[in-house]
C-alpha cells in the first residue's frame, strides 16, 4: 500500500510543477532584446555623473566600474572598466532606438562590498538625443556588490 500511495503522491507533485510551468510560461513577458528587426536606432550623447567613487572588482573578471545595458540584452552599451571618483563625468556615445528605451545603470563601488555611502547613492544622467535633452538623477539599490538604477525613458 505505502509503494502506490508514494507513486500517486509522485505524479501528483510532478503533474503540479508541470502545471506551475505551464502558468509562467502563458503569462511570461517578453523582455527586450537586440535584433536586426527593431526599430532604426541613432547615436545620443551620454554623460553620467556618480556621487560616489566606483572602480571594477579587481578578484572578478567580469567586473566593470559602470556599466550600462538595456533590459533584456546580452551585451552591454557601455562598459567603463576604469577607476571613477566621485562627481568625475563619464561621457559615451550610445545607439538607442526610438521609442521608448528602458535602461540598467549598474556601478561598482570602491571599497567593494565594504562601501558604506554616506549619502544616498545615485547617478545624475544627461542624454541628448538630436534637439531632446533627458536629465534625470536615478536612486541606485544595491544588488550583491553593485549599485543599481533602472530608467524607461521616451525618445522620439
Amino acid at each position: 500500500m505505502r509503494p502506490l500511495l508514494a507513486l500517486a503522491m509522485s505524479v501528483a507533485i510532478l503533474g503540479l510543477v508541470q502545471a506551475y510551468m505551464d502558468f509562467q510560461r502563458a503569462t511570461a513577458v517578453r523582455l527586450e532584446t537586440d535584433n536586426a528587426d527593431e526599430a532604426a536606432s541613432r547615436t545620443c550623447a551620454f554623460r553620467g555623473v556618480l556621487n560616489f567613487a566606483a572602480e571594477a572588482d579587481v578578484f572578478n573578471f567580469d567586473s566593470a566600474s559602470v556599466e550600462i545595458r538595456r533590459i533584456g540584452a546580452a551585451e552591454p552599451l557601455l562598459r567603463h572598466e576604469a577607476p571613477l571618483a566621485a562627481g568625475e563625468p563619464l561621457e559615451a556615445s550610445l545607439a538607442l532606438p526610438h521609442g521608448e528605451v528602458n535602461l540598467v545603470f549598474e556601478a561598482t563601488p570602491a571599497g567593494g562590498a565594504d562601501f558604506e555611502p554616506s549619502a544616498p547613492p545615485q547617478m545624475e544622467i544627461e542624454l541628448r538625443c538630436g534637439e531632446q535633452l533627458i536629465q534625470q538623477a536615478l536612486p541606485m539599490r544595491r544588488e550583491a556588490d553593485v549599485w543599481r538604477a533602472e530608467a524607461a525613458l521616451q525618445l522620439p
